[in-house]
């Protein structure tokens, strides 16, 4: 996914102490799903000293896409098992996406 191997770039540059630039993970992303978060990311206000605060909120941005991303999908699935009838995975669906529903709120209040 996208999203994740973006994260691991972020991560991984945090951790080797390297500077990241928007420009650098874009030519390092070219022509892949990722050019396309850092671009939304880019439209994010944020300051230009980094400083723990904008890494955490960078984090927090691509968690929240991230789950956004798997919660169009299980809202598909559901969809999916509703048509087919199928009340198991209909439950186990739901109880997902409430749990992702949740996470998305904790990310919001931070």
């Amino acid at each position: 996914m996208a999203t994740e191997r973006l994260f691991t770039a972020l991560l991984d540059g945090i951790s080797n102490n390297q500077l990241l630039t928007f420009e650098m993970l874009h030519l390092q992303f070219a022509g892949e799903a990722e050019q396309t978060i850092l671009a939304q990311l880019q439209m994010e206000d944020i300051p230009e000293h980094p400083s723990s605060d904008t890494a955490e909120s960078l984090l927090n941005a691509l968690r929240k896409m991230r789950l956004a991303s798997y919660k169009q999908k299980i809202l598909a699935k559901i969809a999916e098992a509703a048509q087919q009838k199928d009340d198991e995975m209909l439950n186990q669906l739901i109880e997902q996406r409430i749990l992702v529903d949740r996470e998305l709120v904790s990310l919001s209040r931070k």
